[in-house]
């Protein structure tokens, strides 16, 4: 039996999120009738995470099982030319056994891009988000940096709560670029919706709409609401997936 790892990007504009969903477009649907279509059998896939409705990937990270004995490039070339425009195969890779893409130790990278200005240029409706209040630059530093860390985020995600809602941030930045910003977080997992209320929380300190103490004092105790808004989906883009040891 062959594990197969395959490494996929896709423009979320068309789906109804990653995640399966009887009569709605999803890209673990698509991507199963791919991989179906070439091994000729029910196939179960393994996702590091899943995206929301709208979301953009640069790098998932995806596995399943099969009784063909084919070289990585046939794999590779066989599913390629079975996906639809708005979704790459980026390589497929023989794995161990053992490996399974979402429970395998990784670390995860999400992108949220915000055009803070009164117009957007139509050839970037899909993958940036507009945001028209004037922003305060160091006060988003600030916001962001107390992200990292573990924390109970049940403010920051969708509302769940009887969930664990406590996850470990590795890396939370923000950097700047004219009216762009840029903002990046890098966690082992993160909670649905999490990485667009940290940025939605972070815009409203940024705008002085939200004061950064009470944003701290979200993360010392249990929501059972989330907190702040959820920004635009279109603005986030699962960056990359990195296996923190090679499972082979």
């Amino acid at each position: 039996m062959q594990n197969i790892l395959l490494r996929i990007a896709y423009d979320g504009t068309d789906f109804s999120g990653y995640q399966e969903q009887i009569g709605k477009r999803t890209v673990a649907g698509i991507l199963r009738e791919a991989v179906e279509a070439v091994t000729l059998r029910s196939t179960r896939l393994l996702a590091a995470g899943r995206t929301d409705r709208g979301v953009h990937a640069e790098e998932q990270a995806v596995n399943f099982l099969t009784s063909l004995d084919w070289p990585e490039e046939a794999f590779f070339h066989a599913i390629q030319n079975r996906l639809p425009e708005d979704v790459l195969l980026l390589s497929a890779q023989k794995m161990a056994p053992t490996f399974h893409a979402r429970f395998s130790p990784h670390v995860t990278t999400y992108r949220f891009t915000v055009e803070n200005a009164a117009l957007l240029l139509p050839t970037e409706r899909r993958n940036i988000f507009l945001y028209t209040f004037p922003l305060d630059y160091e006060r988003m530093q600030a916001a962001v940096q107390c992200f990292e860390g573990e924390h109970d985020f049940s403010a920051f995600s969708s509302a769940a709560p009887y969930r664990n809602a406590y996850r470990k941030v590795l890396h939370a930045e923000v950097t700047k670029s004219g009216n762009r910003y840029c903002f990046r977080f890098s966690a082992e997992s993160f909670l649905q919706y999490q990485v667009r209320r940290m940025v939605g929380a972070s815009l409203l300190v940024g705008r002085g709409a939200l004061t950064l103490q009470k944003m701290q004092d979200a993360l010392l105790s249990h929501y059972d609401e989330s907190f702040g808004f959820c920004a635009d989906a279109q603005g986030l883009v699962l960056e990359s997936v990195r296996y923190i040891k090679k499972p082979r």
